[in-house]
């Protein structure tokens, strides 16, 4: 099986991509730096807020797997599907617990009294943005994935959308 995991050096991806090759899959990492970071994938330079420039390059990997850690808006989910559509046999998108509106109330951005019951994938989402758009630029400096329209709902919607696309 062949992942191509789009960003993947940071926070998740430091253990998710190890656990990838000691399964046996071949990984290649689409990210900014220069080499793979990992010992055993290969390393694909580029820039997730440029993707669909980078289509060929990405669509030569042929990934049966799409794994992206790093969407970051809904016009990015866009790209994603526009570049693999056809391409891949499964997409893998990270999402966040911030599109929960029980983490909104929690945040006190939205009105309401705390849950505790269990989140499930069918848990109301919050109807708010997630952070104010000071708050994400600054975030930006240790995450500069981030872009100002940063939600992870509109990335949800928009692959869950496509009911003809294998994803998860």
């Amino acid at each position: 099986m062949r992942v191509l995991a789009i960003g993947g050096t940071g926070f998740i991806g430091r253990y998710a991509i190890p656990a990838l090759l000691r399964g046996g899959a071949e990984v290649v990492v689409f990210h900014r730096g220069e080499d793979s970071p990992f010992p055993g994938a290969v390393g694909l330079k580029g820039d997730r807020q440029r993707l669909p420039e980078y289509k060929e390059a990405l669509r030569a990997v042929q990934a049966d797997i799409v794994l992206d850690f790093i969407l970051s808006d809904g016009a990015q989910a866009r790209d994603l599907v526009d570049v693999f559509r056809g391409y891949t046999n499964r997409f893998v998108v990270l999402s966040s617990c911030d599109v929960y509106r029980a983490t909104a109330i929690l945040h006190r951005m939205e009105p309401g009294e705390p849950d505790n019951s269990e989140i499930t994938e069918a848990s109301p989402l919050r109807s708010s943005r997630p952070y104010p758009i000071a708050s994400v630029r600054a975030l930006r400096g240790m995450f500069q994935w981030l872009t100002d329209d940063y939600d992870k709902v509109p990335v949800e919607n928009e692959i869950l959308a496509h009911f003809d696309l294998p994803r998860t």
